[in-house]
């Protein structure tokens, strides 16, 4: 296979059994551009030194092909939030666009294909914000190959540098603004759960950097694009994980499949259904977000 010009950053930290499968398809694609970010050891977790150090040299042992490597290996923790949120801005300072994958993300071979072609079709689009690999409700009738959502799902996503430069991992509003734009925010049901899952963002009760990036791109007016059928599934629901514990989780099963990408919406208008089907599915119980968390998010 040619070597795969679209930059590509793979997060890690401490999981050598599960970086190995994650990374082995990133090995197929054989990027040209590649950036590792590593979080650091925790703090009295004495198998975290072994464990990030067999991670991170898995990952360098397993680049057998002629490409451009770039390292973030931190000696320090600094958890899920700062390392990831960092990291995805020191991959911008050197790309102007590319694809970002956590160690716990298993991609289909077509998703590289999908991000780089939707990297270059939207990137004048300055509203389109992100390009998310994962469809949760892939049980939709959707007739066209992708389409267009207020969430940014982010199991294998790509964005652009300028989009990512409106991002600040800190809340600086003295107040959420839920007068965001298209989305206004659309019923009391979200603008509740919502409200409520930043502020304990805002301040340190949540750990995380995504909602921060929700937060961006509604203020922004930004929307997401969403694939047909779901093209990642996470491979790391397992006990050792700090968030995805539970491995009889639907999550852990989502069906995967490949598909044409040459049907486009004629309009780049949210598709409600699906936004108000995924917050009832998911979201719609009173602070449901922890429960939440334990499904989505990585160690």
């Amino acid at each position: 296979m040619n070597k795969f010009e679209t930059p590509i950053l793979f997060l890690i930290f401490n999981r050598p059994d599960l970086v190995e499968i994650a990374f082995q398809r990133i090995k197929e694609v054989k990027p040209s551009f590649l950036f590792i970010a590593a979080d650091g050891p925790r703090k009295n977790h004495a198998e975290d030194l072994i464990k990030c150090e067999q991670t991170r040299n898995i990952v360098l042992s397993m680049i057998d092909w002629e490409c451009e490597v770039k390292t973030l290996f931190r000696n320090e923790n600094l958890g899920c939030g700062i390392a990831v949120s960092s990291a995805i801005t020191w991959f911008f300072t050197h790309v102007e666009e590319g694809i970002i994958l956590e160690d716990d993300c298993l991609p289909l071979p077509f998703f590289f294909q999908y991000a780089r072609t939707l990297l270059k079709k939207y990137s004048n689009a300055g509203h389109i914000m992100h390009i998310s690999g994962n469809n949760f409700l892939t049980g939709m009738n959707i007739p066209y190959d992708i389409f267009f959502s207020k969430y940014p799902h982010s199991w294998g996503w790509a964005t652009w540098r300028n989009r990512w430069s409106r991002y600040t991992y800190d809340f600086h509003d003295s107040e959420i603004d839920f007068s965001l734009g298209r989305y206004d925010f659309l019923n009391s049901k979200s603008r509740k759960y919502w409200l409520d899952a930043f502020n304990k963002t805002k301040t340190g009760m949540i750990d995380t950097w995504d909602y921060q990036w929700f937060y961006t791109i509604w203020k922004n007016n930004g929307i997401c694009v969403i694939p047909k059928y779901n093209l990642t599934i996470n491979i790391g629901f397992q006990h050792s994980a700090t968030h995805t514990k539970t491995q009889d989780n639907r999550f852990n099963s989502l069906a995967t499949q490949d598909f044409s990408l040459n049907r486009f919406p004629p309009s780049e208008e949210i598709n409600v259904d699906f936004d108000e089907t995924f917050f009832d599915t998911y979201l719609k119980e009173p602070f449901s977000l922890k429960v939440f968390l334990k499904k989505l998010m990585r160690i």
